[in-house]
């Protein structure tokens, strides 16, 4: 006879909504409890019954973020759009929500069963990743680490293209570069900023980082300040987003500077930003589509056949793409 939550509950001596929260990954149940309800449900052969799987075709976006409130950053929009646009050419749906970083509650999405997978786009706190896990459900995680989420990760290399990006600088005579770096609490980012510093090193030319903890253009202008009010001047500032670069510009044009006879600036990310700007900026291009159809693809591949992912790294080749930002030293 199959065993029922009730089955479970009196061998522990605990409410059937106990067991119930701690199958389903609830975080109100402590952790050592939730793991001695988990081991005895698969011990006695326990399956719950599944509401909706594969009924929906549906996966779930995740945007997470410091206060669990709209992101205002390009990158992250871009990323969702192209989501939008992947799943819904394969005749899918997708559902959205925003979550709080350090906050390991489930998204409502996930509560109320209406979606076959998850796409986490922001680092997610490790609670909320051993949560899901523990229900089961296909989730990927974008620009993450498999060590720290414990779910199959899909980040762009961007740290070939910031060392190719300074090899190219340094022939074009620059012997002076900058970085100005966003937060690297996120691994891609930090991966960006060893580059830079292995980069520079390797040619023995002045390389200097700034980090901010935002990427408003105000950040960008008041890095730049930073950058400026120290001697020698670099040559080329190369910029962790494109809205940092955006306040280079300004910030380069408020001091009297031409770009790119006087400084050249670079930056990561090419959105539209990037290609509007007057000039043009030279950007590191993270390749968001093959991330986003290699992370549906996975997804998909998991919820038709059942299998449970792997957490494992999977990296995705970024490239540069050169505009009129970028010229030899002056």
């Amino acid at each position: 006879m199959t065993p029922t939550l009730r089955d479970i509950a009196a061998k522990l001596h605990v409410a059937p909504s106990t067991v119930s929260r701690a199958l389903s990954g609830d975080h109100g149940v402590g952790e050592s409890r939730a793991a001695e309800i988990c081991a005895l449900a698969k011990s006695l052969g326990y399956r719950p019954r599944p509401l909706r799987r594969l009924v929906n075709h549906t996966i779930g976006i995740v945007t997470v973020t410091p206060d669990g409130k709209i992101s205002d950053e390009p990158y992250q929009t871009r990323l969702l759009a192209m989501s939008m646009e992947t799943m819904g050419e394969a005749g899918w749906h997708m559902l959205h929500e925003f979550a709080v970083r350090t906050s390991p509650e489930l998204p409502a999405m996930v509560r109320e069963n209406l979606v076959d997978g998850i796409v986490f786009s922001g680092m997610p706190s490790p609670e909320l990743c051993k949560a899901i896990r523990r229900l089961g459900i296909p989730a990927i995680s974008f620009n993450d680490v498999p060590s720290r989420c414990g779910l199959p990760c899909i980040s762009a290399n961007g740290a070939d293209s910031m060392r190719k990006l300074v090899d190219d600088l340094f022939g074009m005579g620059h012997r002076n570069i900058a970085y100005v770096s966003s937060l690297t609490t996120f691994p891609s980012v930090a991966a960006r900023a060893d580059a830079f510093e292995e980069a520079t090193r390797q040619h023995k030319i002045k390389g200097r980082t700034i980090t901010t903890n935002w990427i408003a253009i105000q950040q960008g202008q008041a890095a730049t300040r930073q950058i400026m009010a120290r001697k020698p001047h670099p040559t080329a500032v190369i910029y962790s987003t494109d809205r940092l670069a955006v306040g280079g510009l300004i910030e380069f044009a408020r001091l009297g500077l031409s770009i790119p006879s006087d400084i050249s600036v670079a930056a990561f990310d090419n959105t539209g930003l990037c290609a509007s700007s007057d000039p043009a900026i030279t950007c590191i291009d993270l390749n968001q589509g093959e991330m986003v159809a290699r992370g549906f693809e996975m997804l998909r591949g998991a919820i038709e056949s059942g299998e449970a992912l792997e957490p494992i790294g999977i990296s995705v080749d970024s490239s540069i793409t050169w505009r009129s930002s970028c010229t030899a030293a002056p």
